[in-house]
């Protein structure tokens, strides 16, 4: 049987200490000029882009695995 993801992976750890789930929030409301420095893009642009892509990047949960959500595939591409 194979293991689509560590336990240490595990979903609980990456919404508690992931990138997505910490820094990019916390860039969002605290330091706008480190946001930049990190997406390229200013606030208002990046949730603009999102906004527009996230209906064509967005994937549906499945009954083993949860999708990973438009925000954190947008970063990771930027």
């Amino acid at each position: 049987m194979s293991m689509w993801l560590r336990k240490w992976l595990s979903e609980k750890r990456r919404e508690r200490y992931g990138h997505y789930s910490t820094l990019l929030n916390e860039l969002k409301t605290e330091d706008e000029k480190a946001f930049f420095n990190y997406t390229r893009l200013p606030r208002g642009l990046y949730d603009e882009v999102l906004r527009r892509v996230e209906g064509r990047i967005e994937k549906k949960d499945t009954w083993y695995r949860k999708s990973l959500p438009p925000g954190l595939k947008l970063s990771i591409t930027l």
